[in-house]
């Protein structure tokens, strides 16, 4: 016996099945994370509509004062910028809509002040 053919048989052999749990793991934390594509019974996230990409560079104290104001209200900063925008130029029929907070309703309420 030379070498390589010590080498190959001094090396420990993975069991027949250990592709199989290796598989069987890879299923299980695939499922956990969310299954991946939507199927039956599971639908994708809601069309918003007609959008359009803009961008802004405002002052960091800015970003800051909308990012807790948006967490405020449970809206990503870019719902949130849209909805300032929206109510700005009084067209709120096209503003995101306010997640409910603890399961009530939103009211629509018009411009004040």
């Amino acid at each position: 016996m030379d070498r390589e053919e010590q080498a190959a048989a001094a090396e420990p052999k993975p069991p027949e099945d250990q592709d199989d749990t290796r598989a069987a793991l890879a299923n299980q934390i695939f499922t956990r994370l969310g299954g991946g594509m939507a199927g039956p019974g599971k639908r994708g996230r809601e069309h918003k509509g007609d959008r359009v990409l803009t961008q802004s560079r405002p002052h960091r104290v800015i970003v800051e004062r909308v990012d807790q104001e948006a967490a405020a209200v449970g809206m990503t900063r870019s719902d949130f910028i849209a909805l300032c925008l929206a109510r700005q130029l009084n067209l709120e029929q096209f503003a995101p809509v306010v997640p409910a907070q603890n399961g009530q309703e939103v009211l629509p309420l018009g411009r004040t002040a």
